[in-house]
């Protein structure tokens, strides 16, 4: 709902456009599992199941039930990436919604003169976390 009325559809079209490029940089738990060299499914959605209680990890549900896991904030081992642990905390705590977390630190942000947050999050923590917690309490959530 927009404005307390339901989405057109072409507002759905572009939702579901936007979350198809969005995917292209996810992971499934199978592909997490093979990047984390977990012996199976189980070991990587108890991990996931983990890392998302404490607000250090996004994994978006797509419409059909499959769980993504955004590689961008993923090492190479498939580990979290520490500099992202604090805005992640920071906005899932604040009520933001896994996509629309995964949308803000992936898109250039206003909040940071049009930088990438999660890019920012690596030469400048703080300055991330500001503009995260800003956010965070700018759009409710």
């Amino acid at each position: 709902m927009v404005n307390g009325t339901s989405p057109t559809e072409p507002q759905v079209e572009r939702l579901a456009a936007f979350r198809a490029r969005l995917s292209a940089d996810g992971l499934t738990l199978a592909q997490l599992a093979i990047r984390r060299g977990d012996s199976g499914l189980n070991a990587t959605a108890g991990w996931v199941a983990a890392r998302r209680r404490e607000r250090s990890l996004l994994a978006c549900t797509f419409p059909d039930g499959s769980l993504e896991v955004p590689a961008f904030q993923l090492t190479d081992a498939g580990e979290v990436r520490s500099e992202l642990r604090p805005l992640l905390e920071r906005l899932l705590g604040a009520g933001a919604g896994d996509w629309t977390a995964w949308t803000w630190l992936t898109q250039p942000s206003s909040l940071l003169s049009g930088e990438v947050p999660e890019l920012v999050a690596v030469a400048d923590p703080e300055r991330a976390l500001r503009a995260a917690a800003r956010y965070a309490t700018e759009s409710g959530g």
